[in-house]
């Protein structure tokens, strides 16, 4: 799951329909003010290979300060339903 505020995108993937690649290439244009979800070890080898954005702030306990004040609460994690995700984020 991806919540990239510059591109104004939540991404989040079902099962089986190449969303990890996806993941990959999208979590290139996020930055430290961003979600993105940890995936696979052999799969963020190859984000780290490609030096674009690894897992950050989806944890509650490492939530970064440049989330605060946009409604974000909670953990997140890679398959979450829509429903946990607004749950968490909200609709603004």
């Amino acid at each position: 799951m991806i919540f990239c505020k510059n591109l104004n995108i939540i991404f989040f993937k079902t099962k089986k329909v190449g969303g990890t690649s996806f993941e990959i290439a999208l979590s290139k244009y996020c930055d430290e003010s961003d979600i993105v979800t940890p995936i696979s070890p052999e799969d963020e080898l190859t984000r780290r290979n490609l030096e674009y954005k690894g897992p950050i702030n989806h944890l509650d306990d490492t939530r970064s300060r440049h989330l605060v004040g946009f409604g974000v609460t909670g953990d997140f994690y890679n398959h979450m339903t829509a429903a946990e995700i607004y749950q968490n984020i909200g609709h603004e």
